[in-house]
């Protein structure tokens, strides 16, 4: 079987215990109507943000991955380059202002550049510093910057 370096997230979620949590509420406050109303209400609300969460993160994962996979796809790393950078987006998605997910983008800006996988690691924190204390996006930065260099012959 072929890997092609996908993920794949499984979202669903087991209610049954809230099911059977809200059942037993619902013995205790029968009889009072305004009390099953609530913890319905509370309930149903409680689900769509577990859910809604859920998806979110997903989400996330499924952007990090396809940035990633832009960055070897311009950049030509292979496989272990690629994992020492996707460990090196993390790192700074984790200690920084910025998400993994945009660390990626700075990375891909970097290799539409033509910067090697080496040149990647080295530069990615001063970009990362000069986008943080300009306030800026660090992807746009990342393209400044690697334009600002390419223009002047610098490496």
């Amino acid at each position: 079987m072929a890997y092609d370096e996908s993920l794949i997230f499984d979202a669903r979620v087991d209610t049954k215990g809230v099911e059977e949590g809200l059942k037993e509420i619902e013995k205790i406050a029968d009889g009072y109507s305004v009390g099953k109303n609530i913890f319905s209400n509370l309930a149903t609300d409680a689900i769509q943000a577990a859910g809604s969460a859920l998806k979110d993160a997903a989400q996330t994962g499924i952007n990090f991955e396809a940035s990633m996979s832009k960055v070897q796809a311009t950049s030509g790393a292979t496989a272990q380059e690629l994992e020492s950078l996707t460990a090196l987006a993390r790192e700074y998605g984790s200690s920084t202002v910025f998400s993994s997910s945009e660390c990626a983008d700075a990375l891909n800006y970097m290799a539409m550049a033509g910067w090697n996988v080496e040149q990647m690691t080295n530069g990615l924190p001063g970009i990362l510093n000069l986008a943080a204390s300009a306030g800026e996006d660090l992807g746009t930065t990342s393209d400044i910057v690697t334009d600002a260099l390419t223009a002047f012959g610098m490496q």
